[in-house]
């Protein structure tokens, strides 16, 4: 489906109440395998790649919060969800808050997971400086691609994982999505405008007025903080802490992250549906931009 002029990859499962999942930076559709069987079994969940990621179009000029809200906020529209829950992880937590504080009518509710809020947890790297220049980034992340990114995100991706190793085929599958000059290009502007974005939009926290459901990692003092801040600062807002786990929740902490998305979208029979005449769709091709 085309939004804001980008073609966007998405993925539908299910029927009844409206959940839409926004994965993180770097992500795709694949990021939520864990979740979307269980889920689909009461709710529609649609889950997509954001512009810049998986196999959806890039919009090389746009790469903030408030771009990927309005991203969201069309695809609701162009596929007419409704009364629609938004689930985001990491980025896309933040992503979804971005969508809570302008208060849209179509979002009844946010779940919010291991997700920055104020400022991000680490600086951004000096590569991405690099990455970020106009033609030039592009033409650099193509000729160090082959060798250095399989490498940069399978160290990456471990990290995210501290005593747990990652899926079986986790890190295969999100070296060839990820891997692409448009991706590597998308997480460099990404990381270095989001301080920036934050700091403009974390204000309007205390003004969100739709029910907020925050999980993180217990482990890790940066998102427990930064959970713990979210939770004080929303006013109907709730924390759920996880143990032993990653950056990954959902991934690694799928049972607990589903109890949570459930108890935020209510018992299916309490929230109008979703248009039944309209059936699931299959997964969109994997064309590339």
């Amino acid at each position: 489906v085309t939004v804001l002029g980008n073609p966007i990859r998405y993925f539908q499962q299910g029927a009844g109440p409206d959940i839409l999942l926004i994965h993180g930076s770097p992500g795709s559709v694949e990021d939520w395998e864990t979740v979307i069987d269980e889920l689909a079994q009461d709710y529609r969940v649609t889950a997509y790649d954001r512009p810049g990621h998986g196999y959806s179009g890039s919009d090389a000029n746009l790469h903030t919060y408030e771009y990927h809200a309005d991203v969201a906020l069309g695809l609701i529209e162009a596929l007419e969800l409704r009364n629609v829950l938004v689930v985001g992880h990491s980025y896309g937590g933040t992503t979804a808050l971005a969508i809570a504080v302008r208060k849209p009518p179509a979002v009844r509710g946010i779940v919010v997971l291991d997700s920055a809020g104020y400022r991000p947890q680490d600086p951004p790297s000096g590569l991405y400086r690099l990455l970020a220049i106009p033609g030039f980034g592009t033409g650099f992340a193509r000729m160090i691609g082959p060798n250095l990114a399989p490498r940069k995100i399978r160290e990456g991706l471990v990290a995210q994982f501290p005593g747990n190793p990652p899926p079986a085929d986790f890190i295969e599958t999100r070296t060839g999505i990820w891997n692409q000059p448009k991706v590597t290009t998308t997480v460099a502007h990404e990381a270095l405008l989001a301080t920036a974005q934050m700091a403009a939009m974390s204000p309007g926290y205390k003004d969100i007025a739709c029910p907020t459901y925050i999980a993180a990692q217990a482990d890790n003092a940066f998102r427990r903080e930064t959970a713990e801040r979210l939770q004080r600062e929303i006013p109907s807002s709730e924390l759920l802490l996880l143990s032993d786990t990653g950056h990954y929740v959902h991934v690694e902490k799928a049972g607990e992250v589903i109890d949570w998305i459930r108890k935020a979208a209510g018992p299916p029979g309490t929230v109008p549906a979703s248009d039944p005449s309209q059936p699931p769709t299959e997964p969109a091709s994997q064309a590339a931009e």
